[in-house]
């Protein structure tokens, strides 16, 4: 692992709130970006699915590939984090990431239906891979430059960014939508038959996830502060199985029942015995 002296965590943490604030608002962006990235591809794949004739089929291993990337290089992204430095990584990932996604309009338009869903599902990968070093880099970098008192609230704030990002990608995309094509964003919103309701239970589960942000996503960096990246990696690996795995949980639910409320009672249960687990046995004390 890098190190840094006392002077230039001094300078960063302390010089100045100029430099803390430009800090915040690179890393915020960053997570914005990442979000409207990643949530493009399925709010898109209803339209560009009916428009390519995909299966259900197709369209699930399309939404899950991001997962399957994402999944693998959540510990490697940690590790590299905690050696090499998290800007370093940051970098690198968002040129990835970037590119993957600038480039996937026209692998859909360029082959043929059967070989663009190969080659969609192996974009995905890549962007889901390359994504999947994000925020193991940035609670390895919010661990090195940060005291313990500040990491909390000011990780809470930096992920603020992938709310930002999603409604970025809706309310934008909606727009470039009307006056162009597909190739951009798109943002489809049919969950229930009285919207508001919808919207106001999705903006309370956002609200609700600052808390997550501000106290487990920052867990590692308590648990192992020379370490943060490579354990959030391990912690995030597990955590994202649910993002492949649960595409075909949902659908087979959906076929035996027909009812989106069997699902999420599912996911209620699930999120219930996670969050007694974590409270009888989480702890914020250094073992590492």
């Amino acid at each position: 692992m890098p190190k840094i002296s006392r002077a230039e965590i001094a300078d960063c943490l302390t010089g100045t709130s100029k430099e803390r604030f430009k800090w915040g608002l690179i890393l915020l962006s960053g997570t914005s970006l990442v979000y409207a990235s990643r949530t493009s591809v399925p709010l898109l794949v209803p339209v560009i699915g009916k428009e390519r004739g995909w299966s259900k089929t197709d369209s699930g291993m399309i939404l899950s590939s991001f997962f399957w990337g994402y999944t693998l290089t959540q510990v490697l992204g940690g590790y590299l984090s905690d050696r090499l430095g998290g800007q370093r990584i940051l970098t690198v990932a968002a040129i990835g990431w970037g590119l993957s996604t600038l480039f996937l309009p026209e692998i859909i338009d360029y082959f043929s239906d059967y070989y663009s869903i190969q080659f969609i599902v192996l974009a995905r990968m890549i962007n889901g891979a390359f994504q999947g070093v994000h925020f193991p880099s940035m609670i390895s970098l919010t661990s090195q430059r940060l005291i313990e008192s500040e990491r909390a609230s000011f990780f809470s704030l930096v992920t603020s960014g992938s709310a930002v990002g999603t409604v970025l990608t809706g309310t934008l995309g909606s727009y470039v939508l009307e006056n162009y094509t597909w190739h951009t964003v798109l943002r489809v919103f049919a969950v229930t038959d009285a919207p508001e309701k919808a919207i106001l239970y999705l903006t309370l589960i956002i609200a609700g996830s600052g808390f997550h942000n501000s106290a487990i996503i920052v867990n590692p960096s308590d648990l192992a502060p020379k370490h943060s990246g490579s354990v959030f990696g391990i912690m995030n690996t597990i955590g994202a199985i649910p993002g492949f795995l649960g595409v075909y949980l949902a659908g087979l639910i959906l076929q035996h029942t027909h009812s989106w409320s069997v699902v999420f009672i599912y996911i209620f249960i699930v999120e219930i015995i996670g969050a007694t687990v974590y409270l009888v046995y989480g702890s914020g004390k250094a073992i590492l």
